[in-house]
Parts: structure tokens; C-alpha cells; sequence
């Protein structure tokens, strides 16, 4: 079992247990704290959605930074049990929710509930889950006025051309192995949540 670290916020210094398994791959410190430089500002009181949350260590940092509340979606149920004791660890269980299911199919389904400010995504890197999170969100109006979306992906990846040009990339980020992708919903617009 490993240990992460969050960098910033009422949680500085605060560890979050890494369960040794090929299905993590938490995003590195540095990676985090480049992340949230940019962000800086928007999120104080943000509602964040933390999808592939693994770890949970983006939603997270979010949180520690002044997020009013984090949704987190995990599919495998070893991973979202190691999380769910976390976020009791941490005693942040009030502000956070777990949802135990595929981010796609949360998107699609309309499990989630409401719009957000802040939406992150980390999924497994070249199996082709960060563009059908991306098409899904780009389907229903899931953010927020001004709201942002923040994929990590590998470096090697191709950013995320939205065929409909809902979604637009504000910005390519990249750091070592990875990228960060910031994405925000076009003056078209993305369909409204009833459609």
C-alpha cells in the first residue's frame, strides 16, 4: 500500500492510502499542484465531479482547495471501498458523495444529479475512455456557467475533437507522460439535461 500526499489547502499534508493495483495510476503531485495553478480561483466553492476518481485524489484537492462538494464516480468496488474509508479518514464524508458505477454510464444514464462547476476525469490512459467521457458530456448540459472540464491523458494521445462543437479545448498542458486537456462548453452551447 502506498501513500499520496495533497499539496494544498485545509488537507496539506494529509496522506490517501493507494492500494497497490494495476487500475491506479494516481496523478502525481506535481501534476496535481500544476492542475490547480491553473485552475486557481475557480474553485473555492466549485461543485466538482471526479470521474475515473480512482484514488480520489483530484476530487479530493479540489475539496482541500475549497470545493463545496465532490462527487465521486468509481467503477471497480475494491477501489471505491479503499475510497469510501478515505474520505472517512479525512472526515470529509459530508461534503462528498460515491457513486459506484462507470463513468460513462453515469453520464448517459443520468445518474448524477445537477450541474457542476469543475469536472475532472482521469481514466485509464489509451483504451479510448477519455473520448466517450467527452462525447457523453458533451451530450447534456453538465456544467456549470463558466464551468470547466479537465481530462489527464497520456501525452501520445490525440486531444478530443467534439464532432458536434459542444465542448472546446481552452488549453493542452503537458507533463512528462501526461497531459491535461481544458475543456469548456462552446458559445453554441451543450443540449439542455431534459434532451
Amino acid at each position: 500500500m502506498g501513500r499520496l500526499r495533497i499539496v494544498a489547502g485545509r488537507l496539506k499534508g494529509r496522506r490517501i492510502s493507494v492500494a497497490r493495483s494495476p487500475e491506479i495510476r494516481p496523478t502525481a503531485d506535481r501534476v496535481r499542484e500544476a492542475l490547480f495553478s491553473i485552475l486557481a480561483g475557480t474553485v473555492d466553492q466549485a461543485r466538482v465531479l471526479d470521474l475515473c476518481s480512482g484514488t480520489g485524489a483530484l476530487g479530493l484537492e479540489a475539496l482541500s482547495r475549497g470545493a463545496s462538494e465532490v462527487v465521486f464516480v468509481e467503477a471497480d468496488r475494491s477501489i471505491a471501498t479503499s475510497l469510501e474509508e478515505t474520505l472517512a479518514d479525512l472526515e470529509v464524508t459530508a461534503q462528498c458523495h460515491l457513486v459506484r458505477t462507470d463513468a460513462v454510464a453515469a453520464l448517459e444514464r443520468g445518474t448524477l444529479a445537477g450541474r457542476f462547476d469543475l469536472i475532472l476525469a482521469d481514466p485509464p490512459y489509451g483504451d479510448g475512455l477519455a473520448d466517450r467521457i467527452l462525447k457523453a458530456l458533451s451530450r447534456r448540459d453538465w456544467l456549470a456557467d463558466e464551468g470547466r472540464i479537465v481530462v489527464e491523458r497520456a501525452s501520445t494521445e490525440p486531444p478530443f475533437a467534439d464532432p458536434q462543437e459542444r465542448l472546446a479545448l481552452e488549453r493542452s498542458a503537458p507533463y512528462g507522460d501526461t497531459r491535461l486537456d481544458f475543456y469548456r462548453a462552446t458559445t453554441a452551447g451543450i443540449v439542455g439535461a431534459g434532451s
